[in-house]
């Protein structure tokens, strides 16, 4: 139907461990029974960041959002596989899926934060060999339902991020993880809630067999199993270990994990950092698609894709002494133009650029962790008090703003800011690689994603209702 958006219907079969693209569901009408069958993905198509699982059936975007369990969640979804049994390669088999219908073998699992990395950390436990040996212990049948997916021993993100600083990497289940499932777009807006503003990782088997080794080892010791207790659950895993030995002549899965157990286990004991065995780290630039015209550019702009408010120190994106409201609306429309990437709608450019610009109205469009952290980055510029934010007239489309005016002039005027011929602002062959300021590339990074997951309509009142709330002293943040 013109002009409705359809979203594709995921099904068990459809996916795999970290993999929401292991198979296409195609349909053989000479079947008299089961028509729909699953076709495996080759690696060279999973190579492609814009090839995506096609599904039996579609869904009215409409319909999909209504029906969510959680309407503050991002669009992205979290599910697990239904149908399995304890005598196949793998038990549990869930995670991360781009925003879709689910049929009944693929339930959805409820998130009660809706936070992204929350996901990701769960996505990575249930992936895990020990977690998987544990469920095979539970799993009678051919159905692993919600009560036993309830039951199984998850260990806290406390205990997880203990650990990660234990060996002597906070991001580690972070970086690992993300570049696992992060293989296409169509999971950009579960990349983006993470802080993750690159392009999409390649599929490299080699490279994915080892993030994929340090997760089981890193886990085996999340769980306090011995190396002996490690070993003999990896044994109990005999299809991998007859694919292994077949293609390889040895139990290599075993191997590795066993190492890298070793190695794991080693910087805990000297407090030296553990070392992975991949030449290039996790969820390094260098290993993500490099096709930056479908995909949002902040990559380009910023030295670090991987941004995480939380963890910048106090003041890292404060406004220095002596910097004027011009230069700010010069450096913010550079970066902005930057890191959007394609040519926008000049109102878009002018909604990021402002939310750089008053950071304090960027909190109207945050939950209260994310504005504290961003108080916390900023300073005093970032919190609801009247001389940090725009007055309704000003911030509405044709307001008066003097500097941001002169910074259209002046990039206009060098060729830097380029205006086609339907009104779309894009950047120009002299528009700078960056505004050179840390700070201001850094805010761009959060506006852009900011603005990206946000109706223009829906976010204009969110941000005038701030400004009124801020004029009448009735703002209420957790930000002071």
């Amino acid at each position: 139907m013109r002009g409705v958006a359809y979203l594709p219907v995921y099904e068990g079969k459809m996916v795999g461990i970290y993999d929401h693209r292991q198979a296409d569901i195609v349909i053989n009408s000479t079947n008299t029974s089961r028509q729909a069958q699953e076709v495996s993905l080759k690696s060279e198509e999973k190579r492609d960041p814009f090839r995506f699982a096609v599904p039996q059936y579609w869904l009215n975007e409409e319909v999909v959002r209504k029906k969510r369990l959680n309407p503050g969640q991002g669009d992205w979804t979290f599910a697990f596989c239904d149908v399995t049994g304890a005598t196949n390669e793998r038990t549990c088999i869930a995670g991360v899926l781009p925003l879709c219908g689910l049929t009944r073998s693929m339930p959805a699992v409820y998130i009660k934060s809706a936070r992204a990395r929350d996901a990701l950390v769960l996505q990575s436990v249930l992936s895990s060999l020990p977690l998987d040996y544990f469920a095979r212990l539970k799993v009678a049948t051919n159905h692993l339902t919600q009560g036993i997916l309830e039951s199984l021993p998850i260990p806290t993100i406390t205990r997880v991020d203990e650990f990660a600083k234990l060996i002597g990497v906070p991001k580690f289940v972070d970086k690992n993880a993300l570049e696992l499932i992060y293989t296409s777009s169509d999971l950009q807006p579960f990349a983006v809630d993470i802080g993750y503003l690159g392009l999409p990782f390649q599929w490299e088997e080699g490279r994915r067999f080892v993030l994929r080794s340090e997760l089981d080892a890193f886990y085996f010791h999340v769980y306090c199993l011995s190396r002996e207790d490690a070993g003999y659950i990896i044994d109990t895993f005999p299809t991998m270990r007859r694919r292994d030995e077949r293609q390889l002549g040895e139990y290599r899965t075993k191997r590795v994990i066993l190492e890298i157990y070793d190695a794991m286990a080693e910087a805990a004991r000297t407090g030296i950092p553990y070392q992975s065995r991949l030449s290039l780290a996790h969820a390094n630039a260098s290993v993500a698609h490099s096709r930056p015209e479908k995909l949002l550019q902040v990559a380009l702009v910023s030295q670090d894709p991987f941004i995480r408010l939380a963890d910048l120190p106090d003041g890292a994106w404060a406004t220095p002494a002596g910097v004027a409201p011009d230069n700010v609306a010069f450096f913010s429309l550079i970066d902005v133009l930057r890191a959007i990437g394609e040519p926008v709608d000049s109102e878009k450019v002018r909604f990021a650029a402002i939310l750089v610009r008053k950071p304090a109205l960027a909190t109207a469009l945050m939950e209260d962790e994310q504005a504290n952290d961003w108080l916390r980055a900023i300073g005093t510029d970032a919190r609801p008090l009247k001389g940090n934010v725009v007055q309704v007239s000003q911030f509405q489309r044709n307001g008066v703003d003097y500097p941001w005016a002169e910074a259209i002039k002046q990039l206009r005027g060098s060729g830097a800011l380029v205006v086609d011929s339907a009104g779309k602002w894009s950047a120009g062959t002299k528009l700078p690689p960056s505004s050179g300021q840390d700070w201001v590339i850094g805010r761009v990074a959060i506006a852009v994603q900011l603005i990206s997951t946000i109706a223009p309509e829906r976010l204009e009142q969110k941000v005038v209702a701030f400004i009124r709330s801020v004029e009448d002293g009735t703002a209420r943040r957790a930000v002071s």
